[in-house]
Order: C-alpha cells, then sequence, then structure tokens
C-alpha cells in the first residue's frame, strides 16, 4: 500500500525547507565531496533526495554526518591583525605630513590642495577603519591592545 502519490502522503511535522536552504545543503553536499569525505555516488544519492525533500529536518539528516566546522569567512585579501594596519595607516600618515611639509615651502597652494585632499582620504578612511574595528570588537568581544 506504499504510494508514491505526493497528494496522498502524510504531512510531516516542521519547518518547510526553502530554495536557498536546499542551496545551502547542495553546496555542503559538493564541499565534502572534494575533501574526499562522499564519493560522487553518495553525493549523487544524497542530492536526489535534497531535491525531493520538503522539509528542513529531512536537508539536515542529508549532512548529519559531515563536519560542520567550517573556517571562519575571510573579510580581507591582506594578513594581519587589526594593530598590524592602524600602525600601517599612521607611518603613511607621518610620511605624508613631512612631503607636505617640505612641498610647503615651496608651493603653498599646491600644498593647501593636497593637505585637504589627504584630510577628506583620511576621514573616509577612519570612517571605516572606525566601522571594521567596531565589527571586529562585536565578533570577537575582544578590543584591540598593543602588543
Amino acid at each position: 500500500m506504499g504510494t508514491t502519490d505526493p497528494q496522498s502522503a502524510p504531512i510531516a511535522p516542521g519547518i518547510r525547507a526553502s530554495d536557498a536552504d536546499r542551496e545551502r545543503t547542495a553546496a555542503a553536499l559538493h564541499t565534502a565531496a572534494s575533501a574526499g569525505m562522499l564519493t560522487l555516488p553518495e553525493v549523487d544519492e544524497r542530492s536526489q533526495l535534497l531535491y525531493a525533500s520538503r522539509f528542513r529536518h529531512e536537508l539536515e539528516f542529508l549532512v548529519r554526518d559531515l563536519p560542520t566546522d567550517t573556517p571562519p569567512e575571510r573579510t580581507s585579501v591582506v594578513d594581519g591583525t587589526l594593530g598590524d594596519h592602524v600602525h600601517a595607516i599612521w607611518a603613511a600618515l607621518v610620511g605624508l605630513l613631512v612631503a607636505c611639509g617640505a612641498l610647503a615651502r615651496k608651493h603653498p597652494r599646491i600644498t593647501s590642495a593636497a593637505v585637504l585632499t589627504l584630510a577628506v582620504a583620511l576621514g573616509v578612511l577612519l570612517a571605516f577603519a572606525g566601522t571594521d574595528m567596531h565589527e571586529h570588537i562585536q565578533k570577537t568581544g575582544t578590543h584591540l591592545t598593543p602588543n
């Protein structure tokens, strides 16, 4: 008396899975396959079940034997701590100030324009750096401390 008619199947309790949920699960399966945790036939079998699933708990069943500890997302291409970036910014600012001082003696108008441009750029830079510092503190719960 096993029917495959979706209309006659009992409705399982749970939260319905969205297309985005299915795509995240599919990505986890493909990542596991590329890491050698699943064979191609296993991925095919689970993918068929994946796209036939209706509820989130059915998706969780497909990846429950896979590790969930994924590396944290990288927010920056450049390696280094936040303190390293702050020190680099300060070094660049000191260099620019020395250069502006030397230029001011010979070309005061050009120096005024350059200093104004640098001030605006610094303001924008600090606004973004401040946002990044705030996000860093929220994510890690730690403040920037000197080395």
